[in-house]
């Protein structure tokens, strides 16, 4: 499993792919890219508690998104619009 440094690396690399993306006018893929940026800063954050959602996939967005809502509560907002938007990808 994934320590803070290379989930970081990993959130780091889909947020330069999504705005190379974006430059290309490819939203759809920069919808995908920037969940997932966000994803994996999110498990960063968490694996400093030894946390590591995605060891279980079918409860890893649920869980994710509960535990950065209550440990970030100033992105709950943020987080509920991403979702919405890729949802209507």
């Amino acid at each position: 499993m994934g320590d803070e440094r290379h989930h970081s690396r990993l959130a780091k690399e889909k947020r330069e792919g999504a705005l190379d993306e974006y430059s290309k006018g490819r939203y759809t893929i920069v919808g995908d890219l920037a969940l997932k940026a966000v994803e994996q800063a999110i498990e960063a954050a968490a694996s400093v508690e030894g946390k590591h959602f995605h060891a279980k996939p079918r409860e890893a967005h649920a869980n994710r998104t509960r535990w950065a809502k209550e440990n970030f509560p100033s992105i709950s907002a943020d987080l509920d619009v991403l979702w919405g938007a890729y949802g209507d990808l």
